[in-house]
């Protein structure tokens, strides 16, 4: 077994006995009963390391050992010669057994198979024939089996066996361990204890009948049919008078088990089973009343999830003890009915209403509230008193019983202040106030109102709010008002469907939304809090405790920023009915339709704890034969190596198990083949995974389970492989391939005896078929000349048609001519003979152009059409342009054979195409006269150089006139220098640069605008006034600019830089650093935005080594890869600019770009400034 593995399972087992031992149990309502339909009652039991029950019989003959889930048991070990009576889990897949005439222990082997291995037949140990088997017990390394008059004491260690006597005319009536020791009690109550292999008489014990011994709270715990006693380690009786030892004396212990060091479960003869704690005290009860099966218990064990497993004459079941919830139902001592509402009206009781009658719970006590049989739909606690009403009237709770107050037809109470309320009912409304007789209601409307119980909420004001169909309503009671009764519908929360009250506002919501009244100002206001969460319902409770159901059944219960949803899962399928109760802290009582839920979230819960998911049985199978290959007894599914499985065997099933008690039936499963699949299947009830005709090869099944709360449980696994048939094994192919020469040497000897022969039947063949060859080639000669003269005609009738517009004439390998059609005529208005009689008959020597001979040769050579333009007379003399294709026809030796000529009259498209050209003149001549105004614009490079020596201008169009420019102003001893990018390049990026030239000589030199930032505030301005001329209010402006703007005041040794959706570099102290600018633009998609401003970058003119400025061009200009320049190369660029002198930089950045866009177009505007200062 993997010790790693074993070890993690033994510490998550100890873990979870360890919490339980800390848990305590709850007096409130019945914990979750269990009934199995499963008959056992079993006689001993012990729970393994894989976490499943293992028991023996009560009334099985034979020696049987049986295994349990929680869902159903199966046969462990069966052995017809012994009747096992007791067993004892120990380690290494070791279980003790014993029996009247006999005693071992199993032995289970890596499959889970066990072998029966008899100590006593083994160390020839004779038992006593009258001996009976009482117990088994482990101290330390020593298993003392026990029998009525003799104890065989067997060392694990030294596997040696020692026989102790029990006094003559005597036997054992009880054993137990308590204080590292084992203790006997005889029948004439003698207490004796075995030390060192011999018993030691310690006193006479009370004249009765002892049922077991144990330890419990430090002290030697004796249990009798009618008492309880505990003993100190001198065995001096400590005990005194104890609750329970008041039930035992008149009946009788059946069975008992030490849950933990705090708690005792007794099972007493037809009373059921009595929980009580280590001052003997009973805690809890349990009776068939409480839903027991049956109240004859016959044996008690507990799990290490704390759960207590009690075996009845009738059936098995399992209590959830430790549970943090119990459950107030007809089991609790109420009557079956739905769940209404509840209200704690004290600190100590809890007043609930059922259909079926009212009731309360004072200190863990439920009692029905005498006279409250039926239904109580309202209540209302005022002035330390509370009132209830049903179909009949109205009543107030004294004590534990119901007064009428009036009786009156479907009444509803309302509250109208901190002391008084009003009655709502079919006879009208009524008050009672702290001013008037409590027993007299004072009717003041004959009103009715519509006001539903259970299903409104009153505000801090008194308003009162419900829900009324698709709308919400608002009452208010006004007692000085000729209208008593206001209501006032809201048609604007027509979307509401659930209104509940959260600290003490009014809060109305659906699954998407949610809205609360605010008592200040009188108005509803979003409340984000509970947007888009998808609830069904919400409750609120006194102390701000929220209950929330989600739309997918989810509940999550909220106490003081604490949110607890995972124990709730297990009413995922349950109806919340709208009942909520905070009892305290940590207490909460959830109403459901047929009961309600007790919570204590101080208590544990399962919904975190530690479980297995084991693998119970494996088994493989063929056409003929089963065999299960591993059982999963007491064991672990845990092999060294992987399993070999023969290829006959390859259909195989898992049979698993997730042990986890709670809830048992809501377990899913999810598994996956490795080897074969690769994701996990789909969560599943069913325990029982199949494959068939697994192909040889690896594979590992890995399996796990998700219990009610979704908390997922280890993974088991078992690792197999398929081992291939005999005829895909090495000797299989070897001896394949040993055939396969053996084979192919015998084909070679008989196809070379075959082709002998065949060789021989050939040349006869040969002979006779030459013959005959001889006489078919001078038959196919004389048809080759038939079919030559047909196809002469042929091409002669195919080549053109005659109806044709264009001019076609046929010449042969010459150039004589031999055919014109029509269209010849039609064109150049020449027959075919006029024209020979003008030209001459010879294509090559009549060709009016003087490039046709040399496009002759070249369709000759090339031995491919040819197709040009030429200008030809026709024979009125009028001049026109025909495009010719000229063809060669060649023949299958690839000689000349006839030239074809085809000409079409394209005069029409000639004269259009002069006219283009006359326009794009006049285009071309436009923009070179807007690229000279441009030029004359833009500053010049001497202009510049004057005032910033150490500066360059790198200013690259992409076409004529460019959508980028440059703008420099001096005043002064203050330089303005300013690099946009306009919206596009070409025409109408030249436009907007000089609009934007234009306003910007306006702003500086004329309205003397010094500041960068309000400069680039006035040119926006300037440039949206200019462009939204002509436009709607509702269209945007599209077009704009982006720009970097500097001033340089040397008298100050101040630089200023505002940049609109530009950033710059500088560098200071050698080293680059990047100055970003506004994200807004000048114009564009900003032009109607009132909130756009500018900033100012100022710095220190001493300080600064250099200034870049910079369009977009340079930096998302491709190569011939198409791949960007980008930022980050365009940075590592002008950081290499630093050392250079300014003339280099600029030559450096030329060369750059000329490298890097290669044959690329250039796409965008070039612009770049550097100034060294």
């Amino acid at each position: 077994m993997n010790l790693k593995f074993l070890c993690l399972s033994f510490l998550f087992i100890l873990s979870n006995v360890f919490l339980f031992a800390q848990s305590k149990i709850k007096e409130l309502g019945v914990p979750n009963i269990e009934v199995y339909n499963e008959y056992i009652i079993f006689s001993s039991v012990t729970q393994g390391e894989n976490g499943l029950f293992y028991f023996l019989e009560d009334e099985e003959e034979d020696g049987v050992l049986y295994e349990f889930d929680g869902q159903k048991k199966r046969v462990v070990f069966k052995d017809e010669k012994i009747t096992f009576r007791k067993l004892l889990n120990y380690f290494e897949n070791k279980v003790f057994i014993g029996a009247h005439n006999n005693f071992g222990y199993l032995d289970f082997d890596h499959s889970g198979n066990a072998t029966y291995k008899s100590l006593s037949d083994m160390n020839g140990i004779n038992i006593n024939i009258d001996s009976k088997l009482v117990n088994i017990i482990l101290v330390n390394d020593t298993i003392y089996f026990i029998y009525s008059k003799e104890v065989f004491a067997y060392s694990v260690m030294s596997n040696s066996i020692e026989k102790i006597l029990i006094p003559e005319k005597n036997e054992v009536q009880a054993t137990g361990k308590a204080l590292d020791k084992i203790w006997i009690s005889l029948n004439n109550n003698d207490l004796f204890s075995i030390n060192n292999s011999s018993l030691t008489k310690i006193k006479k014990l009370k004249n009765e009948a002892v049922l077991g011994i144990f330890e419990f709270n430090k002290l030697i715990t004796f249990i009798y049919r009618n008492n309880i006693s505990f003993f100190n380690t001198e065995c001096s009786d400590s005990s005194t008078s104890f609750e329970i030892n008041d039930i035992l004396r008149n009946n009788k212990a059946t069975s008992f088990c030490k849950i933990n060091e705090k708690y005792i479960a007794v099972g007493i003869f037809e009373k059921g089973l009595y929980i009580i704690d280590n001052n003997l005290k009973i805690v809890r009860h349990f009776d068939i009343n409480s839903g027991l099966p049956d109240n004859l218990i016959l044996e008690i064990a507990n799990d290490n999830q704390g759960g207590l497993w009690v075996s009845t004459a009738s059936a098995m079941c399992r209590i959830d003890i430790f549970s943090p919830f119990t459950f107030i139902n007809n089991f609790s001592g109420v009557d079956n009915g739905l769940m209404v509402w509840s209200e704690m009206i004290n600190d100590s009781t809890i007043l609930f209403s059922l259909t079926t009658g009212l009731y309360r719970i004072t200190n863990n006590v439920i009692e029905k509230i005498e006279g409250g049989d039926g239904f109580f739909y309202s209540y209302i606690k005022n002035n330390n008193q509370v009132y209830l009403t049903n179909y009949y009237g109205v009543y107030i709770l004294k004590e534990n019983k119901l007064e009428k107050v009036m009786t009156t037809i479907l009444a509803n109470l309302i509250p109208a202040n901190k002391n008084g309320f009003f009655i709502s009912s079919d006879d009208g409304i009524f008050e009672l106030n702290p001013t008037n007789d409590f027993y007299k209601a004072r009717k003041i409307s004959n009103q009715k109102t519509e006001i539903l119980p259970l299903n409104y909420f009153v505000d801090t004001f008194y308003y009162v709010w419900q829900i009324e169909g698709n709308n919400v309503c608002r009452y208010n009671f006004n007692t000085e008002s000729e209208n008593f009764l206001k209501k006032d519908t809201i048609d604007s929360l027509k979307w509401v469907k659930i209104i509940t009250k959260i600290n003490n506002k009014i809060v109305l919501y659906d699954e998407m939304k949610a809205v609360i009244f605010n008592n200040k100002n009188l108005r509803f206001e979003p409340y984000k809090q509970f947007e888009n969460l998808k609830i069904r319902k919400i409750s609120a409770g006194k102390s701000n405790d929220l209950l929330f159901v989600f739309e997918n059944d989810d509940i999550v219960y909220e106490n003081n920023g604490k949110s607890i949803s995972k124990p709730f899962k297990k009413f995922k399928s349950k109806t919340y009915s709208g009942v909520f109760e905070p009892l305290s802290k940590n207490n909460i009582i959830i109403g459901f339709p047929s009961e309600f839920v007790h919570y204590d979230s101080e208590m544990l819960d399962n919904s975190d704890l530690f479980y297995k998911t084991i693998i119970r049985n494996i088994s493989i199978t063929n056409n003929s034969k089963d065999s299960t290959i591993f059982k999963g007894n007491f064991i672990e599914c845990k092999f060294n190596e992987p399993l070999q499985i023969e290829f006959q065997f390859n259909n195989i099933t898992f049979e698993y198990s997730g042990v986890f008690f709670e809830n048992q039936d809501s377990i899913v499963y999810s598994a996956k083949l490795e080897g074969m699949t690769k994701n996990w299947s789909e969560w599943a009830s069913t325990s029982i995974k199949e494959y068939t005709n697994l192909p040889e090869g690896d594979y590992v099944f890995r399996v796990k389970s998700k219990n009610i709360y979704d908390t997922e449980s280890n993974i088991d696994e078992f690792a197999f492989t398929i081992l291939p048939p005999w005829y895909r094994t090495w000797w299989a192919y070897a001896i394949f391939v040993m055939l396969g020469i053996l084979l192919f040497y015998a084909t070679l000897k008989l196809n070379s005896q075959r082709l002998v022969a065949a060789k021989k039947r050939l040349e006869k063949i040969v002979k006779d078929r030459t013959a005959e060859i001889e006489q078919q080639k001078e038959e196919i000669e004389t048809q080759r000349d038939m079919l030559v003269d047909a196809n002469a005609e042929l091409e002669k009738l195919s080549i053109v048609a005659s109806e044709t517009d264009n001019s076609v004439t046929i010449a042969d390998e010459q150039g004589i001519i031999e055919w014109v059609n029509d269209g010849f005529t039609r064109l150049l208005g020449y027959t075919k003979d006029e024209f020979i009689d003008t030209f001459g008959a010879s294509m090559i020597s009549s060709g009016s152009s003087e490039s046709f001979h040399e496009k002759f040769l070249e369709c000759v050579e090339r031995k491919t059409s040819v197709i040009y333009e030429s200008k030809l007379k026709t024979k009125s003399g009028v001049e026109i342009w025909a495009q010719r294709t000229l063809t060669p026809i060649f023949d299958k030796a690839e000689n000349l054979k006839k030239l074809i000529a085809i000409d079409s009259d394209i005069s029409l498209i000639k004269k259009a195409q002069e006219e283009i050209a006359a326009k794009n003149k006049q285009i071309t001549d436009s923009i070179n006269y807007a690229q000279y105004i441009q030029r004359a614009i833009l500053p010049s490079n001497q202009m510049v150089k004057n005032n910033l020596p150490n500066s360059f201008i790198f200013f690259k169009p992409k076409d004529v006139v460019s959508g980028d420019f440059y703008w420099f102003s001096q005043k002064n001893d203050t330089t303005y220098i300013a690099l946009a990018d306009a919206t596009g390049h070409g025409v109408p990026g030249a436009f907007m640069s000089m609009i934007g030239t234009t306003l910007l000589n306006d702003i500086v030199n004329k309205s003397n605008t010094e500041n960068p930032s309000e400069i680039l505030h006035k040119l926006n301005k300037g440039v949206v006034d200019i462009l939204s001329h002509g436009i709607e209010n509702d269209d945007e402006i599209s077009d704009g600019m982006d720009i970097s703007l500097c001033k340089i005041d040397k008298t100050k040794n101040k630089i200023t830089i505002s940049l609109a959706n530009h950033y710059a570099y500088i560098v200071r102290n050698s080293t680059l650093e990047v100055l970003e600018g506004d994200i807004f633009s000048i114009g564009g998609f900003w032009a109607k935005n009132p909130t756009v401003e500018f900033t100012n970058i100022e710095l220190n003119y001493t300080e600064i080594d250099a200034l870049y400025m910079f369009s977009d061009g340079f930096r998302d200009q491709p190569n011939e890869k198409k791949e960007k320049y980008k930022d980050s190369r365009f940075k590592l660029l002008v950081e290499s600019l630093i050392p250079l002198e300014i003339s280099e930089q600029q030559h450096k950045l030329e060369q750059e770009l000329k490298v890097w866009k290669g044959k690329a177009e250039q796409i965008d505007d070039i612009l770049v400034i550097g100034i060294k200062f």
